[in-house]
């Protein structure tokens, strides 16, 4: 019976500590994800932000592609830009830089709210060159400062989660003998404020979460042992 109990215990805590980092985890995304198009056709991207149950106050975003096969003819902020709608509003730099590099960042401009954000945040514009499989791919790693960073209100820290940010991949066929355009829907945004600081490094900690559940459990399977 106490093994039983025991183990629905740390099998309830598990379950708990899992669904909240899940909640946590705040990372940039890529719409669409995949493509196919012929050469010559043009075709854009959304870059976004999904920052989880995290509040945030800005997003960098520094990233790469294949300049060999996608030629980017142009970056800007996205139609709905989700630090645009907040009260005080919000706003995007953006930058192309050497040929298969990009950058940008977007941010709010007042401290008002304590919403997370989902939405997008830029938009880039590519013409297929050649063909073969061009790719998208976000820089980041854990603990700098110099890549791509989500800014935690509360912590003021990056709280990105570099594993989870998505990529593109487009496979660039014949051409077709015309020109096409592709447009993906952008994502609705939700919305957050706060003015943009300077980034940092964090993790998030559950072990104090854990340890609530585990007394909590604990006092309730013992009352009937």
């Amino acid at each position: 019976m106490k093994k039983t109990a025991l183990s629905l215990i740390f099998m309830f805590v598990f379950l708990a500590v899992g669904v909240r980092a899940v909640e946590a985890t705040s990372y940039l995304t890529v719409s669409p994800t995949t493509g196919n198009y012929s050469v010559n056709d043009t075709f854009t991207v959304i870059l976004g932000v999904n920052s989880g149950s995290d509040v945030v106050s800005g997003v960098d975003g520094v990233g790469t592609y294949s300049s060999s096969i996608l030629d980017l003819t142009s970056i800007e902020q996205a139609d709905n830009m989700v630090f645009e709608s907040v009260e005080g509003g919000g706003a995007c730099t953006v930058k192309n830089e050497e040929d298969g590099k990009f950058s940008f960042a977007c941010y709010a401009n007042q401290s008002y709210g304590d919403k997370a954000v989902n939405g997008a945040l830029v938009k880039l514009t590519f013409k297929a060159l050649t063909t073969g499989t061009g790719t998208l791919n976000y820089t980041c790693s854990s603990g700098s400062t110099s890549d791509s960073n989500i800014v935690g209100s509360s912590t003021i820290n990056d709280i990105i989660t570099c594993g989870s940010n998505q990529s593109g991949s487009y496979i660039i066929g014949n051409s077709s003998g015309s020109t096409s355009t592709s447009t993906p829907t952008p994502t609705t945004a939700s919305t957050t404020t706060t003015t943009l600081p300077k980034t940092g490094n964090t993790a998030v900690t559950v072990g104090l979460v854990a340890f609530g559940l585990v007394s909590l459990v604990s006092a309730a399977f013992l009352k009937f042992l």
